[in-house]
């Protein structure tokens, strides 16, 4: 009788939930009186008409728009008439100056990578697939060795030392010239 099973009722006993991606999959089979009626039939949303799904897309935009923030940033400050940045070394004499310019430079090549995954989706030619492995290789390295060690000890030397004396890192005088927006955006947005 085990065997003379409908095929409605094998689909009624075994829950399999399937999230598949390009390269994986994972399937576990469980009872069905376990889980409610609704989880036995769900499936990762999918973008309308083209049949791929929307798990890429928020942190394709998400880096976009971080990459047009770094931009505006930077332009921004460039735009300001500083004593300090038409003395040696210019602006490129401050930490937080290439600290920004390392975490634009990392957004950049975070874009690119999106761009070229995009491009190369579904093509066999192993040269493409060799010069997107060596795009990520690129970001990861960036990531790991100078866009967070430099970032993160911006952020908490910046910060320790404003709240002991402000004067030692970001004088009163500075206000005149940079728009404390500006310093949130040059300093702090590094931490989202």
């Amino acid at each position: 009788m085990r065997n003379s099973r409908s095929k409605h009722g094998a689909a009624q006993e075994v829950y399999a939930c399937s999230y598949s991606n390009k390269r994986s999959h994972f399937r576990s089979a469980r009872p069905s009186s376990r889980l409610p009626r609704a989880a036995a039939s769900f499936s990762p949303p999918e973008i309308p008409h083209t049949g791929r799904k929307m798990a890429l897309i928020p942190s394709q935009i998400l880096r976009v728009a971080i990459l047009l923030s770094y931009f505006s940033i930077l332009c921004n400050y460039k735009a300001i008439d500083m004593p300090a940045h038409q003395t040696y070394g210019g602006s490129w004499k401050f930490l937080t100056f290439i600290d920004l310019v390392i975490q634009t430079v990392l957004f950049g090549v975070c874009v690119l990578t999106d761009l070229s995954s995009l491009l190369t989706k579904g093509s066999a030619s192993m040269e493409q697939e060799r010069q997107l492995r060596k795009l990520i290789g690129l970001r990861d390295w960036m990531m790991a060795v100078l866009a967070f060690p430099v970032g993160v000890f911006v952020v908490t030397m910046f910060w320790t030392l404003y709240l002991y004396d402000r004067d030692l890192i970001y004088p009163r005088l500075l206000d005149n010239f940079v728009p404390q927006w500006l310093n949130h955006g040059m300093v702090s947005e590094k931490l989202v």
